[in-house]
C-alpha cells in the first residue's frame, strides 16, 4: 500500500512540473530578438550631400523576429561623415523575417571631393551591424548639380488617383504630394517604401525635376493590402519627411450608414465668417460605427438663422468604425449671429453651427501704437509703415561701442544656450503698406522669405524659417535676450515672441503688430492667461480684442512651431520695401 502511494505522488510531481514547464515555453517573450541583422546593400530613400541638410529612411532587413513591440531608439551619431544621427522608429517584429525602419537626418560636415562614408553602428534584438550611407561631395565642390531640396513637404493635402484601396484586392494608384520652395533640381525614381499598419502595400517616388518654388511629386502606389486599416508610409524627399496614409477597406456594402454624428464637435477650416463677406471652409464632423460603405456629393443645404451659406458633402468612403466627413461651407453671410445647418447622413440627424461676425471696422488711432516707425501714413484703403528697425533696448547684437550694447550669455528662448550668430544691428528703411481693413482672402499666398510683418517696436517679423527655408534649429541659439538676432544684412528681426514686448513693455496677451495682411498680431496668451484655442492653419482664429471689441481674425505667437504664420497668408498680402 505504502508503494503504490510513493508511485502516485512520483507521478504526481512529474505531471506538475511538465505542466509548469508547458506553461513557461507558451509565454510570450518580452524582449525583443533577432536572428540576424544585414546591413550591407541597405538603400536610403534620398541621397546625400557634404554640407547639406538630409533626410531619410533605411530598412535594415532582419531574420529570425520572435513577434515583440519595440520603441524608438535612441539617437546613433555618424562616424567617418560626421553630423548625422540616425534613430529607430518604433514598431513590431515579424514573427520570421522584417525589415526595421531608421530615420536618418541631420547636416554631414566635410569637404572631400570624392564620395565618403557615414558609418552607424547599428545593434538591436542581440546583433550588430555596421549601417553605410554614402556622402556625395558638396554642392560646389565637385558634387555635379544641386541636390534636390524643398522646404515644406505637404503629406496631410495628398491625393491618390483611388482613393480608397481594398483589403485583399490588388491596387495600383498614383499619390499626388504637394510641396514648396523647389529648387528646379532633377531628383531620380526611388526605392520602394514598404507600408505600415496594413501591409502588403509600397510607394514608389517617380523621377522628375522639380518647379522652382511649388509643386507636386507623383508616387507610384501598388500592392494586395492584407487587412483592413491605414497603410502608412514614410516619405523623404529634398531634405523633408512626412507620412502618407491610404484607407483600406472591406469589401463595400451598398447603403452608408453610421450610428452616431458629432455636430457638436465640428470644426471649420476657416473658424468663423464675416457678416456680408465671402467665405468658403471645410467643415469636418466626426461619426462612430461607419460601415465602409461608399457615399456621393450630397445636394447643397442652405442655411438657417443666418442666411447666405449652403453646405454640401463631400463624396467618399466611411470608414469600418470612426471617421470624419467632410462638408464644403460657401456662400456670403447677409448678416451677423449664427448660420445653422441641418445634417441628415447614414441614418442619423444633427445641425452644425458657424458664427458670423461683424467685420471689423478701420482703427486708425490702433497704428498709433506702432512706436518703433518714423511715419504712418494713410490712404482710404491702405496703411503704410516705415521704420529704421532700431530697437529701443539693450541687445548683444549692436555694437560694443553703443550706449544699447549689453553682454549676454543665455540662456535664450526655449532655455537654449547661447552662441552669438555673425552680424550687428544696422540701420535698415523697412516700408510695408497692407490693407486698411483686411479680409479673408480667397487664395493664400505663402509668407516670404524675409519681412513678414512688423511688431510696436518697429522690428519687422520673419516667419518660422531660417536662411535658405529650412526649419529654424541651430538658429535658435543666436536669439538674444528678448529674442531676436540679425541676418547677414544686419536687419534685426524676429521670428519667435518679442520678449521685449511681451514681458517689458506691455504683456503676453497684448497686441505685438501686424502681419503684411493687414491683420494683428497678438501674444501666446488670451486676457486672462490662457492658452490661445482653435487656431487655423494660418495660425490664428476670429474674436473680440482690446482693440477690436467688434471681433477681428488675428494671429497669435505661439512657444511651439510655427511659432507666428502656419500655412500662410489669412488675408491679401500687402508689399514691403526694404
Amino acid at each position: 500500500m505504502n508503494k503504490n502511494l510513493i508511485l502516485i505522488s512520483a507521478f504526481l510531481l512529474i505531471a506538475a512540473m511538465s505542466c509548469k514547464k508547458n506553461d513557461s515555453a507558451g509565454s510570450t517573450p518580452s524582449t525583443a530578438s533577432v536572428s540576424s541583422l544585414s546591413c550591407s546593400g541597405v538603400v536610403f530613400n534620398n541621397e546625400a550631400y557634404m554640407n547639406s541638410p538630409f533626410s531619410a529612411t533605411a530598412s535594415v532587413p532582419y531574420t529570425g523576429g520572435n513577434g515583440v513591440s519595440y520603441s524608438n531608439g535612441d539617437s546613433i551619431r555618424s562616424t567617418g561623415v560626421t553630423g548625422l544621427t540616425a534613430v529607430l522608429q518604433m514598431g513590431a517584429l515579424q514573427n520570421g523575417n522584417g525589415s526595421l525602419t531608421y530615420l536618418v537626418i541631420g547636416i554631414p560636415i566635410g569637404t572631400p571631393a570624392m564620395d565618403s562614408i557615414a558609418n552607424f553602428p547599428i545593434s538591436f534584438g542581440g546583433r550588430v551591424c555596421n549601417l553605410q550611407l554614402i556622402v556625395k561631395p558638396p554642392v560646389n565642390g565637385g558634387g555635379g548639380g544641386a541636390p534636390p531640396s524643398i522646404t515644406a513637404l505637404n503629406c496631410s493635402a495628398v491625393s491618390f488617383s483611388v482613393s480608397t484601396a481594398t483589403v485583399n484586392t490588388a491596387y495600383t494608384a498614383t499619390a499626388t504630394i504637394p510641396y514648396e520652395g523647389g529648387n528646379g533640381a532633377p531628383y531620380t525614381i526611388g526605392s520602394a517604401i514598404s507600408s505600415t499598419g496594413v501591409l502588403g502595400l509600397s510607394a514608389v517616388l517617380q523621377a522628375g525635376t522639380l518647379a522652382n518654388g511649388n509643386g507636386n511629386f507623383l508616387c507610384l502606389v501598388s500592392g494586395t493590402p492584407t487587412s483592413t486599416g491605414t497603410a502608412i508610409f514614410p516619405v523623404s524627399v529634398g531634405g523633408q519627411l512626412c507620412n502618407i496614409s491610404l484607407v483600406v477597406n472591406a469589401v463595400n456594402p451598398a447603403t452608408p450608414s453610421v450610428t452616431t454624428l458629432g455636430c457638436i464637435s465640428a470644426s471649420y477650416s476657416v473658424s468663423t465668417a464675416t457678416a456680408n463677406t465671402a467665405y468658403t471652409a471645410i467643415a469636418t464632423i466626426p461619426y462612430a460605427g461607419g460601415n465602409g460603405a461608399a457615399y456621393v456629393n450630397g445636394t447643397a443645404i442652405s442655411s438657417t438663422g443666418v442666411t447666405g451659406l449652403s453646405a454640401v458633402l463631400q463624396g467618399g468612403t466611411l470608414a469600418n468604425g470612426n471617421g470624419n466627413l467632410s462638408y464644403s461651407i460657401s456662400g456670403t453671410p447677409t448678416s451677423t449671429g449664427t448660420a445653422t445647418f441641418p445634417i441628415s447622413f447614414g441614418g442619423q440627424s444633427c445641425s452644425i453651427s458657424l458664427t458670423v461676425n461683424t467685420g471689423a471696422t478701420s482703427n486708425r488711432t490702433v497704428y498709433d501704437s506702432i512706436y518703433g516707425a518714423y511715419s504712418i501714413t494713410y490712404t482710404s484703403t491702405t496703411v503704410t509703415i516705415k521704420s529704421y528697425d532700431q530697437p529701443n533696448r539693450k541687445s548683444v547684437y549692436w555694437p560694443t561701442n553703443n550706449v544699447l550694447y549689453e553682454a549676454f550669455s543665455g540662456p535664450t528662448f526655449h532655455d537654449s544656450s547661447f552662441i552669438k550668430a555673425p552680424g550687428t544691428i544696422g540701420v535698415q528703411n523697412i516700408t510695408l503698406t497692407f490693407p486698411l481693413n483686411p479680409v479673408m482672402a480667397s487664395t493664400h499666398a505663402a509668407t516670404p522669405m524675409g519681412v513678414i510683418g512688423i511688431g510696436l517696436d518697429g522690428v519687422p517679423f520673419f516667419n518660422q524659417y531660417a536662411a535658405g527655408g529650412v526649419v529654424l534649429g541651430g538658429e535658435i541659439h543666436g536669439f538674444d535676450q528678448y529674442w531676436g538676432h540679425p541676418q547677414m544684412s544686419n536687419m534685426y528681426h524676429y521670428h519667435v515672441e518679442p520678449k521685449y514686448l511681451t514681458t517689458v513693455h506691455a504683456t503676453k496677451h497684448s497686441l505685438m503688430g501686424f502681419l503684411l495682411d493687414g491683420f494683428p498680431v497678438y501674444g501666446p496668451e488670451e486676457v486672462g492667461g490662457s492658452t490661445p484655442t482653435g487656431l487655423d492653419v494660418y495660425h490664428g482664429h476670429t474674436h473680440a480684442t482690446t482693440e477690436y471689441p467688434g471681433g477681428i481674425y488675428h494671429y497669435h505667437f505661439t512657444n511651439d512651431s510655427p511659432y507666428l504664420n502656419g500655412n500662410g497668408f489669412y488675408g491679401t498680402k500687402g508689399t514691403v520695401t526694404q
